[in-house]
């Protein structure tokens, strides 16, 4: 697996700690030859940044995961959610404490009445063995970050699966076909971007899009496979397959004449590519880019994901290769326009 992809997998990015990600994303382009620029709302832009009217690749690396709110007298920790968390999923399961002295580990509570009811964050208790509360407070404090307690793992055919692929999986895929694109003499002026709080409030999106003026956007991000048994049902969207190619979203908020160019670069490069389609917003970075200063033509691409927004996302490697490959050769498509 690729250094870049495996880099940022390893990092936690909790939603408004998107930092050592950052750092990580800024390295990339370094080591590549492309100009770097690091905004203080915490998103990091790569290739042409300090130009407007080009490209702009985007695609978030935040993740999401949960905050501490509160400390028991007793010593057990409550959390709130941070994104668009699954409660029931943490119950009787083990997860990472973040502190600024380094990962605690913990368990979560669990019985049977938690199963019983609709639970919600406030029922997450986290216990890190500590015997009170002031004990607990020596070590933990109130805003640290917490996520699954899990790492990622090479599943057969070329399936990847882990925390936080939604969204490190596009970020990898942005910055590589902006890094191919340029090696290989594209003269499209393009950023990639790798933005923050797309989980929360989309945030960086809005403010890379603001400074960048981008005559386009092209945002990857994830969408739910529905190739298997407990997916959602496919008369919502379609039949979307893992190793199938890259998913292109029809969508009010994207343009149909860019879509076209894709369409033409996927059969010049004779790449498989998969559709999508919904009658309102994407939920994606793309609801914020679109529609920023006069507004930006703008395109979703999407990798097929299983269970998302679980510990165990699961991609497969060959659609990230393919996406790569279309997002370059939409930007030499767009050489000239």
């Amino acid at each position: 697996m690729e250094k870049l992809l495996s880099q940022l997998l390893e990092t936690v990015s909790v939603a408004g700690c998107e930092e050592a990600a950052a750092q990580v994303v800024e390295n990339f382009a370094q080591e590549n030859g492309l100009a770097a620029y690091r905004a203080p709302i915490g998103y990091v832009a790569a290739g042409d940044v300090d130009v407007q009217g080009g490209i702009l690749l985007a695609a978030h690396m935040d993740e999401i995961g949960l905050m501490v709110s509160c400390i028991t007298p007793g010593g057990m920790l409550h959390v709130c959610s941070v994104g668009g968390i699954y409660i029931p999923m943490y119950f009787g399961h083990t997860v990472r404490v973040h502190t600024k002295n380094g990962v605690l580990h913990g368990s979560v509570s669990v019985n049977r009445e938690l199963f019983r009811k609709e639970a919600k964050a406030v029922d997450i208790l986290v216990d890190i063995g500590a015997c009170s509360g002031e004990e607990a407070a020596q070590w933990v404090e109130v805003g640290d970050i917490v996520t699954f307690d899990s790492d990622y793992r090479m599943l057969k055919n070329n399936r990847l699966a882990g925390r936080a692929l939604d969204d490190k999986t596009g970020v990898y895929v942005v910055m590589e076909a902006l890094r191919r694109a340029k090696a290989a003499g594209v003269r499209t002026c393009a950023a990639a971007c790798a933005t923050v709080g797309e989980e929360t409030v989309k945030n960086g999106a809005y403010a890379a899009a603001s400074r960048l003026s981008p005559k386009r956007a092209v945002v990857v991000d994830v969408t739910y496979a529905t190739d298997y048994e407990h997916s959602i049902p496919q008369a919502e969207c379609g039949r979307i397959e893992l190793g199938a190619g890259p998913v292109i979203a029809i969508n009010p908020i994207c343009s149909r004449r860019e879509i076209e160019v894709l369409r033409q670069v996927a059969a010049e490069r004779n790449l498989h590519v998969q559709y999508e389609t919904s009658g309102s917003r994407t939920c994606t970075d793309a609801d914020c880019i679109h529609q920023t200063g006069q507004g930006v033509e703008t395109l979703v691409v999407s990798i097929p994901m299983r269970y998302m927004h679980s510990a165990c996302e699961t991609v497969d490697l060959r659609d990230l290769e393919a996406c790569i490959e279309l997002i370059a050769g939409y930007l030499k498509a767009c050489e000239g326009r």
